[in-house]
């Protein structure tokens, strides 16, 4: 599938996410001080979407329906009930815009 056009990266100011889908897949978009983060947007455990949920300390994204969280830049699962890590995508930005690549 390879690099895919996700979101203008006005359209997910700092500090903000969105999810998107892209190719099939539901992605969560995470933009924090250290960069632009694409994450699986299903929760590994529940299987709900990411988005309802909350970013702590600009690292963990939590999940709305049980608190599960994950590292927004590796997807490792850090806190239970997640113990299933979310599967990360690589990210670009060229001429303000946010490309995710899909295998």
């Amino acid at each position: 599938m390879g690099k895919i056009k996700a979101l203008e990266l006005a359209d997910l100011p700092q500090g903000s996410m969105k999810e998107v889908e892209l190719e099939d897949e539901t992605v969560l978009l995470i933009h924090e001080k250290q960069g632009v983060f694409a994450v699986c947007g299903m929760c590994t455990h529940a299987q709900v979407h990411l988005a309802g949920g909350w970013i702590e300390d600009g690292v963990t994204i939590c999940c709305p329906q049980h608190g599960g969280k994950f590292d927004i830049a590796t997807g490792k699962a850090v806190a239970f009930p997640a113990v299933t890590s979310l599967e990360t995508y690589p990210v670009s930005i060229e001429n303000d815009v946010i490309f995710v690549e899909i295998e």
